[in-house]
C-alpha cells in the first residue's frame, strides 16, 4: 500500500482485528482450541469498535428546524 492514508487505515484495522478478544479462541500447546480466560481483561470486539467509529465519523443531523411546516390536507383537491 502505497498510499499513506489507506495504509494508516489498513494498519488499523488489523490492529483492532489482532486484539479482537469478544469470541476468541487460541489454539493450546497440544494443537487444541480453547477459549480465552478473560476474567480481569478487556472486552475488545472489532465490529462494536469499527461501527462505534462508523457513527462518529458520520455528518452530525441538523437537529433545527428546516422552516417546514405540516399542513394537512383539508380537502380532496
Amino acid at each position: 500500500v502505497e498510499d499513506e492514508n489507506a495504509k494508516r487505515k489498513a494498519k488499523h484495522i488489523l490492529d483492532v482485528e489482532l486484539v479482537d478478544n469478544l469470541k476468541a479462541y487460541y489454539m493450546n500447546d497440544a494443537g487444541e482450541y480453547e477459549r480465552l480466560d478473560k476474567r480481569g481483561k478487556k472486552i475488545v470486539g472489532s465490529q462494536d469498535t469499527f461501527c462505534e467509529e462508523a457513527i462518529a465519523a458520520a455528518p452530525k443531523e441538523d437537529k433545527k428546524e428546516k422552516g417546514r411546516t405540516f399542513e394537512p390536507r383539508t380537502s380532496m383537491e
